[in-house]
């Protein structure tokens, strides 16, 4: 009789397991946010690299601009001034200009130093660097 009670549970009872789930996950389906914000920031950056570029592209038509910028920034600090103080244009025609910048070194002792430097103008009509002239 204990036998067939078992035989009667194990005929009739049903199965309750769970459905298990792979744990095969990628790592952006845990944190769904992660790939649209990298997207954003990428846009981001891109978007103030390009205004950055316009900006500078479009001042640099005016002399003095250029002038400032190029003898200011970059990545070679010997004849690079912390701020041009005075600004004297030697020569200058349509193409081309040679100036001399007055300002202080950007290179520690900050000596007074004097930059003679050659423009010239592209086909935007933006002045750029030509060359730093001996002093």
């Amino acid at each position: 009789m204990m036998n067939d009670n078992l035989l009667y549970l194990k005929k009739y009872s049903t199965n309750y397991k769970k459905n298990k789930k792979s744990k095969s996950r990628l790592v952006s389906s845990k944190n769904p946010n992660l790939l649209p914000s990298i997207c954003l920031i990428i846009i981001i950056l891109t978007a103030m690299f390009i205004t950055r570029t316009k900006y500078i592209c479009n001042n640099s038509k005016n002399l003095q601009f250029a002038v400032e910028y190029n003898l200011t920034t970059g990545f070679s600090s010997k004849n690079k001034l912390l701020r041009v103080q005075t600004m004297s244009l030697i020569s200058s025609d349509e193409e081309s200009a040679i100036i001399e910048a007055f300002g202080l070194s950007k290179s520690a002792p900050h000596k007074s130093t004097i930059i003679r430097a050659s423009f010239k103008r592209d086909n935007d009509r933006t002045w750029y660097l030509d060359k730093i002239l001996d002093s």
